[in-house]
């Protein structure tokens, strides 16, 4: 039996991904379960597995696993993009964002822009009275 190449083992995963992507699309669209709640459900699992790897020194290894220059190499070439391409996807959520964060803040702006600052310390009330509002803003999506 012939071996495989590194380079023809990542071509055939990559051309395996891409001559499936149909069937991805067929079972996410069959899925019944929510996988999020899975998720929810597996917290303190994760939790101790993650404390675990702490403890034991895996987490360390794995971080020391990839040279500096690599990890540049790495952003640059491949994490970039992906971040390119999540701006792209992610606008209208940001946008969603935006409009509830800049309606919460419209509905107290005015009563502060309304204030008088006569000094340092009123200035400095201002702020933090928006800094108090702007921290009890929740996003509901």
């Amino acid at each position: 039996m012939a071996k495989v190449t590194p380079q023809e083992f990542a071509d055939n995963w990559g051309s395996g991904l891409n001559n499936n992507l149909g069937k991805m699309k067929r079972s996410i669209e069959r899925m019944t379960e929510n996988p999020m709640e899975k998720a929810v459900a597996a917290i303190p699992k994760m939790v101790q597995n993650f404390q675990a790897a702490a403890a034991d020194g895996r987490i360390e290894a794995g971080f020391r696993s990839v040279s500096f220059t690599e990890w540049k190499s790495r952003f640059i070439n491949t994490g970039i993009p992906r971040v390119q391409q999540s701006i792209t996807d992610g606008k209208s959520n940001v946008s969603k964002f935006a409009t509830a964060l800049l309606a919460y803040q419209d509905s107290y702006l005015a009563e502060l822009n309304s204030r008088v600052v006569m000094n340092q310390s009123e200035a400095r009330q201002k702020m933090l009275d928006n800094f108090d509002k702007m921290s009890q803003f929740r996003y509901r999506r």
